[in-house]
């Protein structure tokens, strides 16, 4: 399930404006209404999503934008540290729930595409998951995974910061497999996200499944993130009122 929650977690922190250089001024803090449905058990959750500009700090050769994301309750997900380097690419990960704390690498580091994509075009790339304990470091386990980006029509999107006109959309399709005491199970997530050009990250929509044997579905449920407000920079400014 660690492996899951990383790789739905990849698109989340690739939350980036469209402009040059790195999107996000530290100290700021974007706050997005949650809500996970999941059909069996029907069952509901909702709460707030926020995601905050900690530091600068140097991974290997790299100088590295820290942002922290975390849920408003605890309870709807683990907190974590995201690693970007200038160029928007994510370099690792921190995971904390409670005691339990791991480093998540990327080998290669997860490209940010959104701003060069046209009308239709996609790209896929290859990774592997790397899990390390900490304090020390110790390798625990490995996974591949792919992720295909794909650029959709804009689209005009309403959340409760506003209405923000010709939103960049972007369909992700992330795919790993996970080997349990039950056998290999395949993990697939679909999001699908609106940007704006001077707000960054507008609205999510994860739809994540856990494939069994021969397909057959043994989980499924879905995430939804919307931007409420952002706060420690200018004030949440959508493109029309």
């Amino acid at each position: 399930m660690l492996i899951l929650l990383l790789v739905v977690g990849i698109g989340v922190l690739s939350s980036a404006s469209l402009s040059a250089g790195f999107p996000y001024e530290i100290g700021q803090i974007r706050t997005y209404e949650h809500e996970t449905e999941m059909p069996f058990p029907e069952e509901k959750a909702t709460g707030h999503y926020v995601l905050t500009v900690l530091r600068e700090e140097k991974v290997a050769d790299r100088v590295c934008r820290v942002i922290q994301e975390h849920y408003d309750p605890a309870s709807l997900g683990a907190k974590r540290e995201l690693f970007f380097d200038s160029d928007f690419n994510r370099i690792q990960e921190i995971v904390s729930q409670g005691t339990f704390e791991e480093r998540i690498e990327f080998d290669p580091p997860i490209p940010n595409p959104y701003a060069e994509l046209e009308v239709g075009e996609e790209k896929k790339t290859s990774h592997t998951l790397i899990v390390r304990g900490l304090p020390g470091g110790e390798e625990r386990s490995r996974s591949s995974f792919t992720r295909v980006v794909k650029r959709l029509p804009d689209e005009t999107v309403e959340v409760p910061a506003g209405i923000f006109v010709s939103c960049r959309k972007i369909m992700e399709r992330t795919e790993s497999e996970s080997v349990n005491q039950g056998g290999t199970c395949k993990i697939i997530t679909i999001r699908e996200a609106w940007w704006d050009q001077k707000q960054g990250l507008v609205k999510e929509i994860y739809h994540n499944c856990i494939c069994g044997l021969q397909g057959v579905v043994v989980r499924e449920w879905t995430m939804t993130n919307a931007l409420k407000s952002i706060t420690g920079r200018e004030e949440t400014e959508p493109s029309e009122k």
